[in-house]
């Protein structure tokens, strides 16, 4: 592009709309290095001024009046003032038709201090600036754009988060980060509203759950009553709401036990996430003395990544399992019934419906999973203890008492008696140190 074409477009634009330095120069923001776009824009109205200069002194005064006057009232300095030097009068600047006047030196450095007292009051390391353009202003920039052309343009979403950007990273002495940031600041334009977007803290661990009747999230039955005391979420909430000053905390674990049974050998692997935490940096062994509990104990390990979520909930969580259950016999059953037992679920599929007690709120489908190996751990008259090793998604109570007919084979027809589960413990997840069937 020559000299020609870009005075001509600038020339063209201002004709037609008034703009500001800043709203002018991003036009032509792929032009000029180390030049802000007020200094681009201030650069450009000053070389078209020369420009009209020249047109007056070969065409008169009188020749270019009405053109002069209209780039005045829409570009301002230094328009204004040749104008005025021409003609001996005063030109009213118009309002600029993108940004309407705002875009400043002084307001990027207000919106910086804002943003940085933010920051440091989030206990942040990283951030990223975000802007939200209400619609007009959007529909505005795009309209000059088109007439000036869009070769050589930048939005002015990019000018605000970059200049804002670099004053709160002077500021602050933070560095931005395009990928992850703890907290993102969004500007609002018009209105100058911020608004911050807090990432989460995530951290990866396992929890232990020795109590039996302790559900995973709040159980309210549907007239509002608590069905449960506990709750693993309620106590991992109240032990580090507080400490990282968060909203709330969330957990994400590999699946889920059912409220009855136990918790207990390798943990089960989970996710612990804080929302809005206004306090980002805990030491582990704080976290950790702060999780110990009774019936429920959360061992974290380190801080995570938001995948990690999804590597808990689908790899983690679909991985083989080892249970022990107690089971009480509806008759004496002998050693060679035992290990029938045993030999009958060797790599055996078995075919499961939706279990009855789940109905209400599952679909009514069936399901094929696989049980690797079972074994009779202790034999206590008609108390038997069986170790079983199966795979993610099986019923194990289902397993044992058949749910009348709606799994298949299972204990209590291999038996030949009613086989009724009173204990259900989740041993570890196949493949975790520590475990051995």
């Amino acid at each position: 592009m020559s000299v020609d074409d870009v005075i001509g477009r600038v020339e063209k634009a201002l004709l037609k709309y008034p703009l500001c330095d800043h709203c002018l120069g991003r036009l032509f923001a792929k032009m000029g290095r180390e030049l802000g776009n007020e200094e681009r824009g201030r650069a450009l109205k000053t070389l078209l001024s020369m420009v009209y200069d020249l047109k007056l002194r070969t065409a008169g005064e009188g020749g270019v009046k009405e053109e002069l006057y209209t780039l005045a009232r829409h570009g301002g300095e230094p328009l204004t003032r040749l104008y005025k030097r021409v003609y001996g009068e005063d030109v009213a600047v118009d309002k600029c038709y993108v940004c309407g006047g705002l875009l400043s030196r002084t307001l990027f450095n207000e919106l910086a201090e804002k943003v940085s007292a933010y920051l440091r009051d989030l206990d942040a390391s990283t951030f990223l600036v975000g802007v939200k353009l209400e619609q007009s202003v959007l529909e505005h920039e795009l309209e000059v754009a088109r007439v000036a052309g869009f070769d050589y343009s930048e939005s002015i979403k990019n000018e605000v988060k970059r200049e804002v950007g670099k004053r709160v990273a002077q500021i602050t002495g933070l560095q931005p980060s395009f990928t992850n940031p703890d907290v993102v600041a969004i500007i609002h334009i018009p209105s100058l509203h911020v608004e911050l977007e807090v990432k989460p803290v995530y951290l990866r661990g396992y929890y232990v759950k020795t109590g039996r009747n302790i559900s995973h999230t709040p159980w309210i039955t549907s007239d509002g009553a608590r069905k449960y005391p506990l709750s693993i979420q309620e106590f991992v909430d109240s032990r580090l709401r507080d400490l990282f000053k968060a909203d709330a905390v969330l957990i994400h674990a590999a699946g889920r036990e059912d409220v009855d049974a136990r918790m207990v050998g390798t943990g089960r692997p989970l996710v612990v996430e804080v929302v809005r935490p206004r306090r980002r940096k805990v030491g582990l062994s704080e976290l950790n003395s702060l999780l110990e509990g009774g019936a429920v104990t959360v061992r974290l390990e380190g801080y995570a990544q938001p995948r990690d979520k999804r590597v808990v909930k689908e790899n983690l969580g679909k991985k083989a399992k080892v249970y022990k259950v107690l089971v009480l016999l509806g008759g004496e059953v002998n050693g060679d019934k035992l290990r029938q037992l045993e030999d009958s679920f060797q790599e055996r599929v078995v075919t499961q419906r939706t279990p009855t007690r789940v109905l209400r709120r599952k679909k009514d489908i069936a399901r094929r999973r696989k049980v690797y190996s079972v074994k009779v751990a202790s034999v206590m008259g008609r108390l038997v203890e069986v170790l079983i090793y199966c795979e993610s998604g099986l019923y194990v109570k289902e397993l044992v008492h058949c749910d009348n007919g709606r799994t298949d084979p299972c204990f209590a027809g291999v038996l030949g008696v009613q086989a009724l589960p009173l204990e259900l413990d989740v041993l570890g997840f196949a493949g975790r140190p520590g475990l051995d069937f």
